[in-house]
């Protein structure tokens, strides 16, 4: 309800400050309009429109993220085509708002107080309390800009996290506020012991050494330096190998060619020369990567399909291919499969094209 300036221009240069930092936070101008369209006051909308202090707040915006980034109105051009660019490549097609939803409660939050949070998300759309409906328009603008972009990844909605908590703490404490503390105790660890069991797992299986590390160590101490290896890494789910300098310079001179970013990185890889390393090719396949992401990817990369019989590999001059699960049933009989990496859903297997491997 406290409507002064300063309040206005303190949240323009937040959000500006937070955008510097991360282009999301530009998000959080949604919250600024949804705060200042449902406060209190006889003002009509069309007024409330053309009000200086919101003007002045989002003129804030630009001062708070010049400040902190004025390299981007420097070169705005470039700058631009950086953000059209830099789009997530951990993109699906198949991500929706219903796919966040479920995630949420299967594995960020638990079931029990994922539900709790969500429900309270909803009671408060429908209330008649303005401030619970400006936190709703907040986690919700968040869940909508995710799944617009088909954002996989939980880091992508993990700051409405925070949000959904206060939401579901405010309609646990309308559920079961009256009732005796002994109660609410009892209810209070069932709701925890979910998200607990999760956390616990996903610490004792990070406290483990990846089988892509394992991989990647029995791969380096025994397949010759410079084989010729076609490695699925959609995911990050491969081991990860140094490219060959004479490979890792061409997909230097493709980048720089493209004028993509990717170049820098490149530049600087080139700068140290690893003591072991392979002509690797990726796999190519757009799973988990939108279009775009995709296509640009693929200039610079080297790649070759999947699924062919060992004899095309062999022509083509390849020694070994490494896939992780989701290919296993594309390796048709023929491949001699001579490693095999495995702990839960997750595995690698390593098959060579040299008969003399065994």
């Amino acid at each position: 309800h406290d409507d002064r300036l300063h309040h206005y221009i303190a949240a323009g240069l937040v959000i500006g400050l937070a955008t510097a930092t991360k282009f999301n936070g530009i998000i959080a101008s949604v919250v600024l309009l949804a705060a200042h369209f449902l406060r209190g006051g006889s003002a009509q909308f069309l007024e409330r429109c053309f009000s200086r202090k919101l003007w002045i707040g989002f003129m804030a915006i630009f001062i708070g993220h010049f400040v902190a980034c004025p390299f981007f109105y420097i070169n705005l051009g470039s700058a631009l085509s950086e953000i059209a660019e830099l789009k997530a490549i951990h993109a699906s097609s198949h991500f929706t708002v219903l796919t966040y939803l479920r995630d949420f409660m299967g594995h960020y939050w638990g079931i029990p107080l994922g539900a709790v949070c969500l429900i309270g998300s909803l009671r408060s759309a429908i209330t008649t309390d303005r401030k619970k409906l400006v936190l709703f328009i907040a986690a919700g603008t968040v869940l909508v800009f995710a799944s617009q972009y088909h954002y996989v990844e939980a880091k992508y909605i993990l700051y409405s996290f925070p949000v959904f908590a206060v939401l579901g703490a405010l309609f646990f404490t309308e559920c079961c506020g009256r009732m005796k503390r002994a109660y609410t105790s009892v209810i209070m660890v069932l709701l925890i012991a979910h998200p607990l069991s999760i956390i616990a797992a996903w610490d004792h299986e990070h406290a483990q050494k990846s089988i892509n590390l394992e991989a990647k160590e029995w791969i380096e101490a025994t397949i010759k330096i410079n084989s010729r290896i076609l490695l699925d890494n959609v995911g990050n789910e491969g081991p990860k190998l140094e490219n060959a300098p004479e490979q890792l310079h061409e997909h230097y001179e493709r980048a720089l060619k493209h004028k993509l970013l990717k170049a820098d990185y490149l530049k600087l890889k080139l700068e140290s020369q690893p003591k072991i390393y392979y002509r690797i090719y990726q796999v190519d396949s757009s799973a988990g990567s939108r279009m775009d992401d995709y296509l640009n990817y693929r200039l610079w990369q080297d790649v070759e399909e999947i699924g062919h019989p060992p004899a095309y590999y062999r022509q083509k001059g390849f020694d070994y291919i490494i896939v992780a699960h989701k290919y296993f049933s594309k390796m048709v009989s023929g491949f001699k499969l001579i490693k095999e990496f495995k702990r839960g859903d997750k595995a690698i297997r390593i098959y060579s094209l040299n008969q003399a491997d065994s």
